[in-house]
């Protein structure tokens, strides 16, 4: 798939956010009120009420001052979305919303949903369909996927999360004088005979031997009528935690009810990602976890549904 178009302005963070024009007591309020959302998990509507109290207390005041001048409370940002847009921390443009078949679960890209000429799904002998048709009141026609995939680009997200400062030097923590980019090869052997030092205590995933053996530039073929091999396609020799960037990431999947009750049960998955570089204390952290994608119930997709959605 091309994601050319989940693309970062050049300059979005070369200009402060445009809320930062506004009155302190403006951006203020924004600031709070994203920090109760993402640290004390306030929802859309208490943040709303929030904000909307503030605006009411800041038109007060300027009604009791008029010397005052509120600049930005005449457009004054009451939504999540919205003060977040203003914060310059929304998301939103880094999201693709793939679609999938509800019954195959084929994979496809939001772009082609305008170009299908029937809802049916494009499988052979996939009795499934991809959308929902409906005439609104000004006669043109909605076509609503039925089941939606969020995905977040591992590359955009990664880019966004070396903005953050020191996070780089951070994921260097572990390196030792023997660690240092450069053409290294990977370490031969396996087992004890790996270790420098066997009697040395291993703390952390980089204390092992397999660590310096994870080779760059793999390539999935097949060894045999059921075997797929990692081979070295380009024949690097590579170690892939000695290149500039050789970040190692742990891909997980997880389900969750999302809905249970006496409606039934609603299962939900998630592919998120953590990056093993990090220090092993902030591992799991929500803050340190990508949120790769979301696959939508109330059913748990099959190991071949399951196929589509690791071609991304």
């Amino acid at each position: 798939f091309d994601f050319l178009d989940v693309q970062e302005a050049v300059d979005i963070h070369a200009d402060p956010p445009s809320c930062m024009d506004d009155h302190p007591a403006v951006h203020n309020a924004y600031i709070r009120a994203f920090i109760a959302a993402a640290f004390y998990n306030a929802t859309h509507a208490a943040v709303y009420h929030d904000l909307e109290g503030k605006e009411c207390l800041l038109h007060t005041a300027q009604q009791a001052n008029p010397d005052i001048e509120y600049v930005g409370l005449n457009n004054f940002a009451r939504t999540l979305p919205t003060f977040l847009r203003r914060l310059g921390l929304s998301t939103d443009q880094f999201i693709v919303y793939f679609f999938v078949c509800d019954i195959c679960w084929k994979l496809c890209h939001p772009s082609e949903l305008s170009e299908l000429l029937s809802p049916d799904c494009t499988v052979a002998d996939c009795d499934g369909s991809l959308y929902m048709s409906k005439r609104l009141a000004d006669g043109t026609l909605k076509q609503t996927p039925i089941k939606i995939i969020p995905y977040v680009p591992p590359k955009r997200a990664l880019q966004r999360f070396l903005l953050r400062p020191g996070k780089w030097d951070q994921f260097q923590h572990w390196c030792g004088p023997e660690d240092q980019p450069g053409h290294v090869p990977p370490i031969p052997g396996n087992g004890y005979d790996s270790f420098p030092d066997p009697s040395k205590p291993m703390r952390d995933i980089y204390d092992g031997y397999g660590w310096r053996m994870i080779e760059a530039g793999l390539g999935h073929q097949r060894g045999g009528c059921w075997e797929i091999e990692d081979v070295d396609v380009h024949e690097l020799h590579q170690r892939f935690i000695s290149l500039p960037c050789g970040l190692v990431w742990q891909i997980n999947i997880d389900w969750f009810q999302a809905v249970k009750g006496k409606s039934g049960y609603h299962s939900m998955g998630a592919f998120y990602a953590v990056i093993c570089n990090n220090p092993h204390s902030i591992h799991y952290l929500p803050e340190e976890t990508i949120l790769v994608m979301v696959m939508p119930g109330p059913d748990k997709p099959s190991l071949e549904e399951m196929n589509y959605l690791l071609e991304l």
